[in-house]
């Protein structure tokens, strides 16, 4: 499961082409039975986001910051990160509404 802001999509890293390569990517992957791929859309309200963590089933939780990357196996850090990617996939659009977004933001590469 990922869930990413639609202005992430939209931020040009390389060049529109990459970008464009990388948009198609994720709605081929956004289709496949075992991907859940959420988007959290402009002008629709969303909880704070938090800096970029990463879930390990209830092992682990990493923080990353520009100073390097925090690496917690505490249940308390694990359970609050938790309920942290579970409000944002709340928020998140998934399925054909993600894919209807990144198609937008597709073609807004594309111009």
């Amino acid at each position: 499961m990922q869930v990413v802001p639609e202005g992430v999509l939209r931020t040009v890293l390389g060049s529109q082409e990459v970008m464009q390569e990388q948009l198609q990517h994720l709605i081929d992957l956004s289709r496949r039975p075992n991907v859940r791929l959420g988007v959290l859309p402009h002008g629709r309200p969303v909880p704070p986001l938090p800096p970029s963590f990463h879930l390990y089933g209830d092992r682990m939780a990493t923080n990353e910051t520009i100073v390097g990357t925090a690496f917690l196996d505490e249940r308390v850090d694990i359970d609050r990160h938790r309920r942290w990617f579970d409000r944002l996939e709340g928020a998140a659009l998934h399925d054909d509404e993600a894919r209807l977004v990144m198609q937008d933001v597709l073609a807004a590469h594309r111009d």
